[in-house]
């Protein structure tokens, strides 16, 4: 998409929800709209029939602005859109299916001022003058985002399930979780988990060098090259904390699970063990 002289670029994403909604995360699935017109003429976006509201550093706004970035969420499925202008001139009508993926618009409104150099968007189309155009132009899967959320939701309610069992002002110590064959995903909920921690401000979490460090010195005695409750313990003793998180990725396909389990250091016991399936 070329811009054209005293264009105005303009782009909407939609995503996951039940109805139009400000969509806060761009890399999300969805709907992209872009205006190119310059006219002074209003322009809003209406999805199922309903007003859509989209958000900039000025704030949230229901008319389109000159460079406006903004997001709509929708959920999966089958949906209309079309643009109406302050003179209630309505676009045509574009219904439009999301399966976790991006699609892309274009919108302007057709007057006088703008007829000449609109021809060229329009691609040897015509429109009438003083019409409100809108022109779907491609599709892009967007699949990954979605996989994404769905860890991100795996390991927070991981997490709200062990940390409501650890006494409040703990020493934590957050061990990596393991996994043969997905060691990159394994890294990323470790350091998720941390960061949950010490976020949640209730407890005081051992930096995560230090606890890698102890960790690889005490594998150096095992043959295993697993972090066993016994070695788990060690380990919290070593470093100070009260409680040790360990846990790993297991299974394959539909019996794919996370498992957490957090081991009070003193007692040797387990106080909170969580299995989400990934």
């Amino acid at each position: 998409m070329h811009l054209i002289a005293g264009s105005v670029l303009l782009l909407f994403l939609f995503s996951c929800a039940s109805q139009p909604g400000i969509l806060e995360d761009t890399s999300r699935s969805g709907v992209i709209v872009t205006r190119v017109d310059t006219g002074k003429q209003k322009i809003s976006i209406f999805i199922d029939g309903k007003a859509a509201v989209y958000r900039d550093a000025g704030g949230e706004h229901k008319e389109i602005a000159p460079g406006a970035m903004a997001g709509y969420a929708l959920s999966n499925g089958t949906h209309s859109i079309y643009a109406y202008n302050s003179n209630n001139i309505r676009s045509t009508v574009i219904n439009f299916t999301i399966n976790n993926d991006r699609h892309y618009f274009s919108v302007w409104f057709n007057d006088v001022d703008n007829k000449q150099s609109l021809m060229g968007v329009l691609a040897g189309r015509s429109a009438p003058v003083d019409s409100v155009v809108l022109r779907e132009d491609r599709t892009e899967s967007r699949t990954e985002p979605s996989r994404a959320s769905d860890l991100d939701t795996v390991i927070k309610t991981s997490f709200t399930t062990i940390s409501a069992k650890i006494p409040k002002k703990s020493t934590v110590a957050i061990l990596d979780v393991s996994s043969r064959s997905e060691p990159d995903t394994a890294e990323f909920i470790s350091e998720e988990l941390t960061l949950l921690f010490v976020n949640a401000s209730n407890y005081q979490v051992v930096d995560r060098q230090q606890t890698l460090n102890a960790v690889r010195t005490e594998l150096m005695l095992q043959t295993s090259g697993e972090v066993s409750d016994e070695s788990a313990v060690s380990i919290g003793n070593f470093l100070g904390a009260n409680i040790v998180v360990a846990g790993a990725i297991t299974g394959e396909g539909s019996q794919r699970r996370l498992r957490l389990r957090a081991l009070d250091v003193k007692t040797a016991q387990i106080l909170a063990a969580s299995s989400e399936q990934l």
